[in-house]
């Protein structure tokens, strides 16, 4: 079933295919997206397959 998500500031193909365990060409061809793949913050994206994984977001220790 398809899941809606809207694009955050600093999002970008590749932490969206990581975060929902999502193909990048699923997420390009889902959404009907053209070269550069530049995505704005606030963006909606339908992800098909989406999983959120919690772990694959970036942590910064300080």
């Amino acid at each position: 079933m398809p899941q809606k998500i809207i694009v955050q500031e600093g999002d970008n193909l590749s932490t969206i295919s990581e975060r929902y365990a999502v193909p990048i060409r699923n997420i390009i061809e889902m959404n009907h997206l053209a070269a550069p793949y530049a995505l704005q913050a606030g963006e909606p994206l339908t992800l098909l397959g989406a999983a959120y994984s919690h772990c694959s977001q970036r942590r910064r220790f300080v």
